[in-house]
């Protein structure tokens, strides 16, 4: 075999191997129907998250239900009365965890929600009403509550004072000193009913 027919016979192999490396890779678009992407954008928003005035609620109510033989607490996602998604199962701690999580992200949310509420009746709360749970405290009191509403005002002022000295018998280190000053002012009511 001479040169000639060794590049010949090395084209063929370079062709036959390149026509089958191209016949097997896909394309990039693997469906054979190619669908318009919708380019109209919409003027809102609208996600599953998202309730209220113009939007509908989410339609499934979730409900936990405690079983007794296996101790564990199950989570049921329901419409009416159709289970639609599988259960989540909890033990009593992940689901003491879960409970006390929540409460707190509700209990800030509705802080958060007063504290930005223009009403004067949503911000007077900000403070949680304690019980006391004792009859003694009751009779005497006439009631099992204690509500404190604080009030005043807290002024904090921070300050930088520089004072350079040009006396060349204090050494260079010394001619500039650098102070903070950090001064406070507070004022605090506290107004509490009992019962």
């Amino acid at each position: 075999m001479n040169q000639f027919q060794k590049h010949i016979v090395f084209f063929l192999f370079f062709a036959c191997f390149a026509t089958t490396l191209i016949a097997q890779t896909s394309p990039e678009n693997k469906d054979s129907v190619l669908v318009a992407k919708d380019t109209l954008e919409l003027k809102y928003n609208f996600n599953h998250l998202r309730t209220g005035k113009m939007l509908l609620n989410y339609p499934s109510k979730i409900e936990v239900i405690y079983d007794k033989v296996l101790d564990t607490y199950v989570f049921v996602e329901k419409v009416g009365d159709y289970y639609i998604k599988t259960p989540i199962y909890m033990t009593p701690k992940e689901y003491e965890k879960y409970r006390l999580r929540r409460d707190m992200l509700e209990y800030f949310k509705s802080k958060v929600a007063a504290q930005k509420s223009k009403n004067s009746s949503d911000k007077k709360d900000l403070l949680p009403t304690y019980y006391v749970n004792s009859k003694f405290f009751e009779t005497i009191f006439g009631g099992n509550t204690i509500d404190l509403k604080p009030s005043g005002s807290a002024e904090l002022s921070f300050g930088l004072r520089i004072s350079k000295t040009n006396n060349p018998a204090i050494p260079i280190r010394n001619r500039r000193v650098t102070t903070f000053q950090f001064d406070q002012n507070m004022q605090i009511n506290l107004i509490g009913s009992i019962g």
